[in-house]
């Protein structure tokens, strides 16, 4: 296994696009590296160049290139032998939903997101300009987790109140809704087109439901009430072995077989099931509690936890991780797939950032991230892409979009 611990970290003032629209704006920025002094200098904006580009003068052996769009500049760090490139959002929706704004996603379309809180709301919105389309109302509790189902016009969510509710985003109602976990709702996946779904949650257990007649099909999963926080699904690669199903498959079960449904746990372990046949595939010990966990590819999968490390498995193998990310010490919240070479994830600590594979140039010794800026030290909570564009949500109740173009 491979180790990509970045002994350097550059941080970027959060609202550094606006500092720098001032004629003599300045922004702070520094590099961390473990077991060293801080590296701080300052961005200042000079001027503007024939393109009416800002011209940055940067200190302290920093450089800084603004990028055309205006949105993204790339900063570079010549002692330390690191660079980042960092990207402000396009727009931000405020208060959507009061409180903290737990999950977002967007539907395949991009023209409608769905967000939930800590409030109990739940709202779909457009995302052209945040005008809210419908008030989902129905949940007791928080709301921890939303998503569009593949139609892009009906959402699965869950929450605090044990609940599973299915909606029509056209008109606001609610035709079903699952009962039968024990505690909080914390995520959950679909399978294929939506005739069923999984869900996981802090009572260890993980379902599988049929949505047309609102009934559990089986518990796939329990772990004797260690939580389960995360889960996915993926079809996988012929040459992984799913195991043989031995019991009756119920006529209400569809679509399940060659697919593979991954679980991150409280107590740190990620496991691996055939989510037709329920056999174990594997069992791996994390470094610490997963809260997050998502396939790359039909061969890989990558896995947040709350140490701040994100592993990278080959389930080919699965003996060991590929490789293990870690930029700090603050637990990854978030992770989803941009392709099927690179992650996006986001953590405790405010930050959102894009990494893969070829990251880490271990020739060079040379670490290149993607960082998207404009949370301040709130965590942000989710994630999701729509073509390239990302939205985040975070705790500062704000809906962020960014251009990945």
């Amino acid at each position: 296994m491979s180790t990509a611990n970045p002994g350097s970290v550059i941080h970027l003032q959060c609202d550094w696009d606006t500092a720098l629209q001032e004629p003599s704006g300045r922004a702070w920025i520094s590099c961390r590296t473990e077991g060293e002094t801080t590296l701080h200098g300052e961005l200042r904006r000079v001027g503007s160049d024939t393109r009416d580009l800002p011209v940055i003068q940067s200190s302290d052996g920093f450089t800084c290139t603004i990028m055309s769009n205006k949105r993204s500049v790339l900063v570079s760090c010549a002692a330390r032998r690191c660079s980042t490139k960092f990207t402000a959002p396009v727009s931000s929706f405020r208060n959507i939903v009061k409180g903290s704004i737990t999950s977002v996603d967007v539907n395949p379309s991009g023209g409608l997101s769905v967000c939930c809180g800590t409030s109990g709301q739940l709202k779909v919105f457009q995302t052209s300009n945040g005008t809210v389309r419908r008030d989902l109302t129905g949940h007791l509790m928080d709301v921890l987790c939303c998503r569009f189902f593949p139609s892009g016009m009906v959402v699965l969510s869950g929450g605090s109140d044990m609940q599973l509710k299915v909606w029509s985003a056209e008109d606001g109602s609610c035709p079903v809704t699952l009962v039968g976990h024990k505690s909080r709702v914390i995520q959950t996946a679909i399978v294929d087109k939506g005739r069923n779904v999984v869900s996981c949650g802090g009572d260890g257990f993980v379902k599988l439901w049929d949505v047309g007649e609102s009934k559990l099909i089986s518990n796939i999963i329990t772990t004797a009430g260690c939580p389960i926080n995360a889960c996915a699904i993926q079809v996988t690669s012929e040459s992984i072995s799913l195991g043989e199903r031995e019991s009756q498959m119920s006529d209400r079960e569809v679509n399940t077989d060659g697919k593979m449904l991954i679980v991150g746990r409280e107590d740190g372990v990620l496991e691996g099931y055939g989510l037709h046949s329920r056999k174990q595939v594997f069992h791996h010990k994390m470094s610490d509690s997963v809260n997050s966990c998502v396939f790359l590819s039909d061969i890989l999968c990558v896995v947040g936890c709350c140490d701040g490390s994100v592993g990278i498995m080959d389930l080919r193998k699965m003996s060991d991780l590929v490789s293990t990310i870690r930029r700090s010490k603050s637990p990854i919240l978030s992770v989803i797939r941009k392709d099927q070479n690179t992650f996006i994830a986001s953590t405790a600590d405010g930050c959102c950032f894009a990494s893969g594979l070829c990251s880490v140039s271990s020739e060079l010794g040379i670490v290149e991230w993607e960082d998207m800026t404009g949370a301040d030290c709130d965590p942000v909570y989710g994630i999701s892409l729509s073509g390239k564009m990302l939205y985040s949500c975070c705790r500062d109740s704000v809906i962020r979009e960014y251009n990945l173009a």
